[in-house]
């Protein structure tokens, strides 16, 4: 009887599991079948001359941009069934520049779309701008208060000036790109490619992985600070919060005023130096640190370096230098035994 009402029950579950992948499969086909694209282009008459474009976001809109070769400018709209979003598409040519103003305003129709689990996201309405990749500099700007995804965007030099905006970056080559934003977050991966880059948020996180780059300048006003397998010249800061770093490499230069400094990994700076108004200071390596030189003080903390209250370090050349200073918080160097001083 045990038997039989087991066997009985698997068949149940495998029947509701099968409903339920047909009924999220259905409706995934059937949502794919009502999501609204609307397109709106603007031919170029003098691509030639081109040299400046200005690209300003307005709206609550998420946008993303990219280029491409055309001699044409090109919003898409794309929106389902939970929401819509009213777009509109201005541009205008001065010789060399090219202006282009936009605005994305979403309005949500369903406030609880129906989803099944796993099986599919939720579909994300979008502006998309397309613009030409032969200009030299890009320009973006605006009031928009949407996510902003860079995709595939090729240009000489790329400035980021804006208000309210989570800025994701892929597949980005330039020469410079600079960021600024009053509050937002601001996400660079390893697929972007730039020699220098500026990264500026008043209030947000930086999350900066797998870049190498010539000179890197990062700062935050209020917000976070990660940094992994980043590789060239980095000065970073921030006001009020926490640094994260590891496998790190070339020299870097860290500022806190309130907030802690953490390092850990195989690569470290040939030249570190962390200034620390209040914050703990801790850096774990994965190996023997050898020809490196440490310096920590603090004023109102404990120092340790390799399970020693000291506040000095050296062993063989010191081709790599550690200068290591906060004014309240406990300073720690920690690692792999087998350090023998000079």
């Amino acid at each position: 009887m045990k038997k039989t009402t087991a066997f009985f029950l698997v068949i149940g579950v495998l029947a509701m599991i099968g409903g339920g992948i047909g009924a999220a499969t259905f409706y995934h086909r059937a949502e794919n079948t009502m999501i609204t694209h609307k397109k709106e282009e603007h031919v170029i008459k003098n691509k030639k001359a081109l040299k400046e474009v200005h690209l300003n976001l307005n709206g609550n809109a998420d946008y993303k941009i990219q280029t491409e070769a055309s001699d044409k400018v090109l919003m898409e709209t794309s929106f389902g069934t939970s929401s819509t979003i009213e777009s509109t598409l201005k541009v205008e040519e001065k010789t060399d520049r090219l202006n282009i103003s936009t605005s994305g305003n979403q309005s949500n129709t369903v406030t609880n779309k129906f989803r099944i689990g796993f099986f599919f996201d939720e579909f994300n309405p979008t502006v998309t701008i397309t613009i030409p990749e032969n200009a030299e500099k890009i320009i973006v700007e605006g009031a928009g208060a949407g996510d902003v995804s860079f995709e595939g965007v090729g240009t000489k030099d790329l400035a980021i000036d804006l208000n309210h905006s989570d800025l994701f970056f892929n597949q980005v080559n330039t020469e410079t790109l600079d960021i600024k934003l009053s509050t937002g977050d601001i996400n660079l991966y390893g697929d972007t490619r730039s020699k220098k880059i500026s990264a500026a948020t008043n209030y947000g996180d930086l999350e900066l992985v797998n870049l190498s780059v010539e000179k890197l300048n990062a700062k935050t006003g209020t917000g976070d600070i990660y940094l992994s397998e980043v590789n060239g010249v980095s000065t970073i800061e921030t006001n009020l919060g926490n640094v994260t770093v590891s496998n790190l490499k070339g020299d870097a230069t860290f500022t806190i005023g309130t907030g802690s400094f953490d390092l850990t990994g195989n690569d470290l700076p040939k030249k570190l130096k962390v200034t620390a108004n209040l914050g703990d200071i801790s850096i774990e390596t994965d190996e023997i640190l050898y020809n490196t030189s440490i310096s920590a003080t603090s004023s109102l903390g404990d120092v340790e370096i390799f399970g020693n209250e000291k506040t000095s370090y050296s062993n063989g050349k010191a081709d790599r230098s550690f200068e290591l200073s906060t004014k309240t918080g406990d300073i720690s160097v920690d690692g792999p035994s087998g350090h023998e001083e000079n």
